[in-house]
């Protein structure tokens, strides 16, 4: 996650103090170029308070984490994205483990899964 490089940690903090604002903020990204439904393609949709969207024409329902690094995610968003901050601005790589040591989470499967694509991500460049 580019968008995490060159950031302090309190200025990291005071943008995503709830799962809320992580959620906002992925709402901004996902759909920045306006909402299309995945299942029938219609483009006007309803803005939920949790910052999904509901299609007008088949009421399918697309949450802002689906098709991105925090879908499925079984703990709090907002640890997630700390996560994602910590492997992303630490010069030495962050083993699994250690990450699921210091954040007290044992779901190391997700965490695997972020440190592998972001490897990926960054010998494509």
């Amino acid at each position: 996650m580019d968008i995490f490089k060159g950031q302090e940690l309190l200025v990291f903090c005071e943008r995503f103090k709830t799962d809320d604002d992580c959620r906002s903020y992925l709402a901004e990204l996902v759909f920045s170029d306006g909402c299309k439904c995945k299942k029938c393609e219609y483009t006007k949709c309803q803005i939920r308070k949790n910052h999904t969207r509901t299609c007008n024409k088949c009421s399918h329902t697309q949450s802002v984490t689906s098709n991105t690094l925090f879908h499925k995610v079984k703990f709090g968003l907002r640890k997630a994205f700390f996560i994602c901050f910590e492997m992303a601005t630490t010069t030495k790589g962050r083993s699994a483990i250690h990450c699921c040591a210091v954040w007290n989470n044992g779901e190391y499967r997700w965490i695997i899964y972020a440190q592998s694509k972001r490897s990926n991500e960054t010998e494509r460049q």
